[in-house]
């Protein structure tokens, strides 16, 4: 085998994950290829946190799928981006949501910070689905937080 510190093969549409075993180096870009198997390769050391958009963040619902307009309905594909339109329809289904973020497999709804009781109440009258992508929920901020970033020095 070409990569012998291959601790392991995860398959999440539509990447490859390749974890590298936690002591040894990640092979340089120029020696790895791009697909494997016709999946994105993606090369990480064991135990180092997936890529954003591989696996789902939040808790999913449990009640049935929102009943959406068709102009919605077919906008909302895994792996596409809704429409800006989408977005606004999703917020006004939803408005307890602060935050809609769209990844290849789910959508993720940001709620307004709810005490814990109250947000496990509510996840179970929340579609588990949005059409085709899944909908999972979190309790106050999640991606926004994570991912700020700042310019420095500030223009």
């Amino acid at each position: 085998m070409k990569w012998h510190s291959v601790a392991a093969f995860t398959v999440s549409f539509p990447w490859m994950l390749v974890e590298i075993d936690e002591d040894e180096d990640i092979p340089p870009p120029h020696s790895t290829p791009f697909f494997i198997c016709g999946l994105v390769a993606v090369f990480l050391r064991e135990g180092d946190p997936f890529p954003a958009g591989v696996g789902y963040f939040g808790i999913r619902g449990e009640a049935a799928p929102f009943d959406l307009p068709e102009s919605v309905s077919n906008d909302l594909k895994p792996n596409g981006t809704p429409s800006m339109s989408t977005f606004e329809y999703l917020h006004k289904l939803l408005p307890v949501a602060e935050h809609i973020s769209s990844f290849p497999l789910q959508i993720l709804f940001e709620l307004y910070p709810l005490p814990d009781e109250e947000f496990q109440k509510l996840v179970t009258t929340l579609s588990k689905r949005v059409e085709g992508p899944m909908a999972c929920y979190h309790n106050g901020e999640m991606v926004k937080q994570a991912n700020i970033q700042l310019k420095e020095p500030d223009p």
